[in-house]
């Protein structure tokens, strides 16, 4: 039984690349993953899933130790360690050897926002966005960084990416999450803005001139729609709709959604935003911050609970 054994491990080790599970790794948070396939894409795959596996048992680990807290986290941490967008690898071996590809590859595992932080140059424009100044996302980088830097957020392929320059990196839904915030004078009908299923719900904004207000509502993906444009005097005005009432709805557990108020001395149109009641798909939040800067305005997050 041990001829065969030893003949096994032997057999292995001539097979595969001499670096195959020996490439050196000193670095904190750092996993390197190993693969191998019939091509390069099942190679990839599986070294992926190698680091995956890596992850979660090194979560696991580090929550067993804590046992008074593992029943409570471990579930949602798993969670978030083994469907992690493994976008920011780096493939650091590749060898075909009789007929079969070999891969290694290096992955970082820290936070999206911070491996974007370690990509920003030594010399960063100062941001003069207000909105984004006053976010938690922009406070975090404000933290790591010592100044607001000028980056912006943009959708593509229903992914949220954050940039400066040609400096780019998948955004985190947490992170994501967190540009919606409650500023500047608006409130609803209910006190703490949680709403649930069939609310109603009534918007009050302070006018800081007598002009027209743009009521936007940016859903929780980041599509903006248009509800409402009307004429306003300085002060406090209820903010209505003659053609509907602001209902809540989700189809979730709990969701939210935020209503950005812009105020004109003369109406403007938007015309490249959608009206709530011609709705497209198009994911605008990052055009719609870009355009809010020029402008007078005030937002206010909003917490739907639906019957889940």
């Amino acid at each position: 039984m041990r001829i065969l054994i030893f003949s096994f491990i032997f057999s292995f080790l001539f097979a595969t690349p001499k670096w195959f599970y020996s490439l050196d790794n000193n670095k904190s948070n750092y996993y390197i993953g190993y693969g191998e396939g019939k091509n390069i894409k099942e190679a990839k795959m599986n070294a992926l899933n190698d680091i995956s596996s890596q992850i979660e048992i090194k979560i696991k680990s580090e929550f067993e130790s804590n046992i008074n807290n593992y029943k409570k986290n471990i579930s949602q941490k798993l969670n978030l360690s083994t469907n992690a967008n493994l976008t920011d690898y780096k493939v650091l071996k590749v060898e075909n050897k009789d007929n079969k590809y070999y891969v290694a590859i290096g992955y970082e595992n820290i936070p999206n926002i911070d491996k974007f932080i370690k990509k920003l140059p030594k010399n960063t424009k100062i941001s003069q966005n207000y909105f984004l100044n006053n976010t938690y996302l922009g406070k975090y980088i404000k933290e790591k960084t010592g100044k607001f830097i000028k980056f912006h957020i943009f959708n593509k392929d229903n992914k949220w990416y954050i940039g400066y320059n040609n400096k780019i990196q998948i955004l985190d839904k947490n992170m994501f999450n967190k540009l919606y915030i409650s500023m500047g004078e608006i409130k609803t009908n209910h006190k703490y803005n949680i709403f649930h299923n069939d609310d109603i719900i009534k918007v009050y904004i302070k006018a800081p001139f007598d002009g027209y207000v743009t009521l936007f509502d940016v859903d929780s993906k980041g599509s903006v729609y248009i509800l409402l444009s009307q004429k306003l005097k300085k002060g406090w005005n209820e903010i209505k709709n003659e053609d509907f009432e602001l209902q809540a709805y989700t189809d979730k557990k709990e969701d939210f959604e935020m209503y950005v108020a812009v105020f004109m001395k003369n109406r403007e149109n938007f015309t490249q935003f959608s009206s709530v009641l011609n709705p497209n798909n198009n994911r605008d939040f990052g055009i719609l911050i870009d355009t809010i800067k020029n402008y007078n305005f005030a937002t206010l997050k909003i917490i739907t609970r639906g019957n889940k």
